[in-house]
């Protein structure tokens, strides 16, 4: 029996008076019908109980349903048929025994079970039921229920027998060896790790403490009073499980099959690949996963329930050990099955909402979008079901993802909406407060959750944090230097994914997105919003989407000359994310990361920060979620020339058109010692640089590195590497003329420019001019720049559409997009401002465009001077730097 709140029980009823429905009109409705329907008037979670209790009742008056159902299918003429379908339904209790005749066993068991039976299959489940029912729960004479704990729980051995008969009868129809190998081997593979049960204990703790927290400030008790009680049913419900794989917490009726995971097939039957399947879906969902889970949700069943059922006795009036020994009643009356009272039914029914948010099973909008896709998927498919082989596990994480996303700020508009209709409840219902009991909890949800954040947030700082996606292609080579990982914060010496904080995580992406990327006001706001809704792309489905787009959308791009050993086609692609979908399904998730840490050796790269190879144990304890940072002297000066806005050419040099020569110039192994020597080399030569130990090769007079601004000591890291790789390709005998070619070549001929770039066109305003982000001391504007995905949308059209770069060797990621006038130079967001430039010319141009914008800040220099000067000096070549420093403009 449940137990409504008034203002629920009300709407029900209410929706009966006006016909919206029958009970009739229930009972002919599919379960998922029913459950949709009743969630208009009491919300998923109550509709899914609700439910179950009615199917519960359909099941027990079974036999009278089917009479009436036959009493009005056949008329009278059909008498001889009719009384024939009755006298089977009388015998329904029978349908299992093989005494009975074989044509009465095929024709019914086929009917109840959805199965053909043999009579000794069908004597192995009437033995089984026996057993079942032996061990089952019994109310005797006077009332009493035997065979049941302390909990008002079937004992442990009633659910071992449970979980016996419900796999023989599994068994009697199984999956095909494929389904079993695909569906059930393949994506239990992918979690046969260390780290994955580990993540999912982590921010179940996360979740369970701030869903406690929760509680507390609700009920406005700190504890409940029977401690001890809770910690006891806990024990029982990991012991059920660990025995039987029954979630007694979850339960709503004993007929329930409350046991863990999405279950898309089973492997009961005969055969090797059934037998694998048991032994890897035992180890991986039912042991590695499973019990955290149950533990979790027997945790905070527990606790809710203790807290609950202290609050009753309170408002009873109780004090001392009357209070405690009420509410132990209330409490014993709740971890029941059945519950005896109306308050231990409303217990239960609240306690189990409040384990199943804890554990993220509970039902929301994320979790409704991921099943849709993967149902769409499966869908359109068919029987090679390409929804549950994509997306292998859709509810939990979407659902973590949603309630995280609602925890950002977003709980408050529902909220707000659910204050709303409680008001509403509240003047219908006599000022009955329990109706605002809902929307205060959610409010409370996110109040603890943003402040959670914030806090954690203030503690971090930017340099600390790496979002999902870099603002620029200079902040993405930065952040491959720190070694870093997507939506993730330094603490230590290690970068630690956001996903760890559970619920926190949206939040905490908002909070740090604008404590980095905001430049106050609306900025901040609009960065927050793009913290937050980086989860969304995480939703399970949208993901998988979002992933395949990218290998085909990514595939079709000419490598250089330097590279063509790992040219793709669209083909290539397809069939490299096949091969890795195969890999990751047939290989135990435990064996690929031990590969990982054998092939990730010591990374030592040019600018000196050194990266150690993750331990065996590091990697099965937290896989790609945890990274080791980079770690070097030159790091922390990089980093303070990004923060100034100056950050120096950070290319890989192996990406570099010079690199692309000296390799087909080279012997491999020559290739190899060459690129090596330029590292070790330029790690030097920058170091004595910041050290105001180097000398100009020119002229062999000390540099003096710590007098110059910002802009000359990003202009003097790039000159180093320029003289460095000079240097090392003239010492392995490279000809260097080739490369004064290719600069010359790619810069004056082929600079791939939208619409004719003059000073009136780039002069006026556009309406994709982006957004201001301050103005010079003239009062001239300065732009934001674009974001790395519209970047390099734009680099893609200007490289595809340009015969020149794949007809002499470039690569995509050997050229640059570059502003014909410099966004610090006033320099707008129109692609007439846009034009694709090789990697060399690029680093030839740093120092123009940062003298220039130099003068543009301080408002020496007008912007349209600006815009004729970057088109003389870049387009025309009718000037040079020394022009500009000398005042030409």
């Amino acid at each position: 029996m449940l137990c409504l709140p008034k203002s629920q029980s009300n709407k029900l009823k209410e929706a009966l008076k006006k016909g919206d429905f029958t009970i009739g009109n229930l009972y002919n409705m599919t379960s998922e019908e029913r459950a949709t329907l009743l969630s208009n008037y009491i919300g998923n979670e109550m509709a899914h109980m609700v439910n179950a209790e009615f199917e519960k009742a359909m099941i027990s008056n079974q036999k009278k349903a089917l009479a009436k159902w036959a009493e009005k299918t056949f008329n009278p003429k059909e008498k001889i048929v009719k009384d024939r379908v009755l006298e089977r339904i009388k015998k329904i209790e029978k349908v299992l025994d093989p005494k009975e005749n074989e044509d009465f066993l095929k024709d019914l068991a086929a009917s109840k079970l959805k199965m053909t039976l043999t009579p000794e299959e069908a004597k192995g489940i009437v033995t089984r039921a026996n057993k079942l029912q032996e061990l089952a729960p019994k109310t005797d004479e006077n009332g009493n229920v035997t065979n049941v704990d302390k909990f008002g729980l079937p004992t442990k051995e009633y659910f071992i027998a449970r979980n016996e008969m419900e796999n023989y009868v599994t068994g009697l129809n199984p999956a095909s060896s494929v389904k079993v190998f695909t569906q059930m081997i393949g994506r239990n593979m992918m979690l046969f790790s260390l780290h994955t049960p580990l993540f999912t204990l982590e921010t179940n703790v996360v979740n369970t403490l701030l869903e406690g927290l929760n509680r507390r400030f609700s009920s406005g008790k700190a504890m409940g009073l029977n401690g001890d009680f809770a910690k006891e049913y806990v024990k029982n419900a990991i012991t059920i499980y660990n025995n039987s794989h029954f979630n007694v917490s979850d339960m709503v009726t004993l007929d329930d099959n409350r046991m863990f995971g999405e279950r898309a097939i089973h492997a009961e039957g005969k055969g090797a690949i059934n037998k694998i399947g048991r032994v890897v879906d035992d180890i991986v969902i039912k042991k590695m996963h499973g019990l955290p889970y149950v533990a979790s949700s027997a945790l905070n069943f527990a606790d809710s329930a203790n807290l609950l059922s202290s609050t009753i006795a309170r408002q009873e009036g109780l004090s001392g050990e009357e209070a405690k020994a009420r509410a132990l009643e209330l409490f014993k009356d709740a971890t029941s099955l059945s519950p005896k009272t109306e308050s231990g039914a409303s217990i239960r029914t609240q306690a189990q909402a409040d384990a199943k948010r804890a554990t993220f099973t509970n039902d929301n909008w994320g979790a409704q979008t991921s099943l849709a896709i993967r149902s769409l998927f499966n869908k359109f498919s068919g029987d090679l079901r390409l929804g549950d082989l994509a997306i292998p596990f859709a509810k939990i994480p979407a659902t973590a993802i949603s309630q995280g996303i609602d925890t950002a700020g977003v709980g408050i508009f529902k909220a707000a909406f659910d204050f709303k209709s409680a008001w509403q409840d509240y003047k219908e219902n006599g000022g009955d407060k329990s109706s605002f009991k809902i929307p205060i909890r959610n409010l409370i949800r996110v109040g603890l959750g943003m402040a959670a954040a914030y806090i954690i947030a203030s503690n971090v700082d930017k340099d600390n944090f790496i979002g999902a996606y870099p603002t620029n292609p200079g902040e993405a080579d930065l952040l491959k230097l720190k070694g870093g990982i997507e939506n993730s914060i330094k603490i230590g010496d290690h970068w630690v994914s956001l996903e760890y904080f559970g619920p926190l995580a949206p939040v905490l992406a908002g909070f740090l997105y604008s404590k980095k990327y905001g430049t106050g006001g609306f900025s901040n706001l609009e960065q927050y919003g793009k913290g937050v809704a980086e989860g969304l792309l995480k939703l399970p489905g949208v993901s998988e989407i979002g992933t395949v787009y990218n290998d085909i959308a990514n595939s079709g791009q000419q490598p250089s000359a330097s590279q063509s050993a790992n040219a793709t086609s669209p083909v290539d692609a397809l069939q490299k994310t096949l091969l890795d979908f195969i890999k990751s399904r047939t290989i135990p998730a435990f064996i690929t990361d031990a590969l990982k840490v054998k092939a990730d050796p010591v990374n030592n790269n040019i600018f000196g920060a050194v990266h150690n190879a993750p331990s065996a144990l590091q990697q099965f304890l937290f896989g790609s979620r945890i990274s080791q940072s980079y770690q070097g002297p030159i790091l922390s000066e990089l980093n303070r020339l990004d923060d100034a806005g100056v950050l120096p050419s950070l290319t890989d040099i192996e990406k570099s058109p010079q690199a692309g020569i000296m390799k087909a110039g080279l012997e491999p192994a020559k290739y190899t010692q060459a690129i090596n020597d330029f590292k070790t080399e330029f790690r030097a030569n920058v170091q004595k640089l910041m050290s105001n130990e180097a000398t100009n090769p020119k002229n062999n007079k000390a540099i003096d590195y710590m007098s110059a601004t910002d802009s000359e000591k990003a202009a003097m890291i790039n000159t180093q590497k320029t003289a460095t790789l000079s240097a090392i390709m003239k010492d392995y005998g490279v000809d260097s003329s080739s490369i004064a070619n290719l600069k010359a070549s790619a810069f004056e001929g082929h600079s791939s420019n939208y619409g004719n770039p003059n000073v009136e066109n780039l002069m006026q305003s556009h309406s994709d001019d982006g957004t201001v982000k301050g103005t010079n001391p003239k009062g001239e504007p300065q732009y934001e720049r674009f974001s790395l995905t519209q970047s390099e949308k734009i680099k893609k059209d200007l490289y595809n559409n340009d015969s020149y770069w794949k007809e002499n060797g470039y690569s995509i990621s050997d050229t640059q997009l570059d502003h014909i006038v410099p966004i610090e130079a006033g320099g707008t967001m129109t692609k007439d401002n846009l034009m694709l430039i090789s990697q060399a010319s690029d680093q030839a141009n740093q120092r123009f465009e940062d003298y220039l914008g130099q003068k543009y800040r301080a408002g020496t220099i007008s912007r349209s001077d600006a815009i004729t000067a970057s088109i003389d000096y870049k387009i025309n070549k009718t000037i040079t730097l020394k022009d500009v420093e000398n005042g030409v403009y």
